[in-house]
């Protein structure tokens, strides 16, 4: 096994649907640009993520960051060996079999190469946010800022916010993420070396051997670790995250969690970073 094991590529990424003045395509045909601010990356000024789906079926997303676009999956026949092809400065090749007809996104892996494919499927809900606060988004980049004492700072610094009781304008639309599936168990996980103490009191699940490479999976009784498998390569550990085939994401009533939008609903939300 090649001992440069390294990036991933998001497998919660999403992408586009509708639109179009074409009535004789299919739903599944048409697509508009999404956009995320979904787990921005340790960048204290979030930057959005914009996903596309071509009409030749690939994905793509447009992003600076190394860590949502460099994802490498281990499942127990294959592992990733390279990362997701880059078609330029900040564009990405995520699959070239993606389809979303508004409520599913289905596609299979573009750096995971074997026999059988890893398939991933998301389901999701659509919703009209039209007249709601812009900042009841749990997901919303100047609330995360707020949520840290360095954030806030820089919040400070920069003059951001919004103004008072500030609304999503017509036509703002969200989706929201219900539940994961895929075709086989796998783990996704980060390029990054680690020290084997950041697992030293967490209690242990379950361990396995896939493809080479040993793993160790730990009790996340809270369900808050993002990173709970240790995987040992070479000699090295590394963090990951496993992914049973069926996962279910659970939200309070009231909350609002807008995994992707749309363009009108990222201009309302991004203007402050547009001054």
């Amino acid at each position: 096994m090649k001992k440069t094991i390294f990036f991933i590529i998001n497998t919660l990424i999403l992408t586009a649907c509708g639109g179009g003045s074409d009535d004789s395509k299919k739903e599944s045909d048409k697509f508009d640009p999404l956009y995320s601010f979904q787990g921005g990356g340790s960048n204290l000024l979030p930057k959005a993520k914009t996903y596309h789906i071509k009409e030749n079926k690939n994905l793509l997303v447009q992003d600076a960051s190394i860590e949502e676009t460099s994802k490498y999956y281990l499942t127990q026949n294959a592992i990733s060996t390279f990362t997701s092809p880059q078609l330029d400065q900040n564009t990405y090749l995520l699959s070239e079999s993606a389809t979303f007809d508004g409520k599913k996104l289905q596609y299979s892996v573009s750096n995971y190469i074997a026999e059988r494919p890893l398939v991933l499927s998301y389901q999701y809900k659509k919703i009209d946010v039209s007249g709601q606060l812009i900042t009841n988004d749990i997901y919303n980049p100047i609330r995360q800022m707020n949520s840290s004492a360095a954030g806030q700072i820089l919040v400070a610094i920069l003059g951001l916010g919004y103004s008072p009781n500030e609304v999503f304008p017509k036509g703002s639309i969200c989706w929201q993420s219900l539940s994961a599936n895929s075709n086989q168990e796998y783990i996704e996980f980060l390029p990054y070396i680690v020290d084997a103490k950041v697992f030293a009191d967490l209690e242990i699940e379950a361990t396995g051997n896939w493809s080479n490479v040993v793993w160790t999976r730990f009790k996340d009784k809270e369900n808050t670790l993002y990173s709970n498998v240790k995987l040992t390569i070479d000699g090295k550990d590394y963090q990951g995250k496993y992914h049973p085939q069926n996962e279910f994401f659970y939200h309070k009533f009231d909350e609002l969690a807008c995994n992707w939008m749309n363009h009108t609903a990222y201009k309302a939300v991004n203007q402050p970073f547009e001054k």
